[in-house]
């Protein structure tokens, strides 16, 4: 018993240090322009931000992403390699994005007490695009 809650808490440990490692940011205007949103963890409905379906370019830090058209992970999903997306476009999900996750993350409901860190906010106009 013992050996078995130790297995489940070092594949836990490992689970939200893949997660934690992991981090993207979504801009309203492409070229990295307007208000973003970032985020280190799975959030499943951007509504909940007021992002739903506004994202038009994207940095992802580190970490591959899964953003998908509907809450809840379902309708059409793209996986997000690290780099800069200054438009969304080409990848089909340009203002269409309304969850998205850690490549890989568990594929379960969310845990009660486990929100991401996730920071909404205006971009300051005097700020240029990201550096590469």
């Amino acid at each position: 018993m013992q050996t078995k809650l130790k297995t489940l808490l070092g594949v836990a440990g490992i689970v939200f240090a893949t997660q934690a490692a992991a981090q993207i940011t979504f801009y309203e205007d492409e070229g990295f322009r307007g208000r973003y949103l970032t985020t280190e963890g799975t959030v499943w409905d951007l509504a909940q931000y007021g992002f739903s379906g506004r994202a038009e370019s994207a940095v992802i830090a580190s970490g591959r992403w899964e953003a998908c058209e509907q809450p809840r992970f379902q309708g059409h999903c793209v996986i997000l390699e690290p780099g800069n997306y200054d438009s969304l476009v080409r990848l089909g999900v340009n203002q269409q994005i309304a969850s998205v996750r850690p490549f890989g993350a568990a594929q379960t409901s969310p845990l009660v007490g486990m929100a991401p860190d996730v920071v909404v906010a205006a971009r300051p106009a005097d700020q240029g695009r990201p550096s590469r």
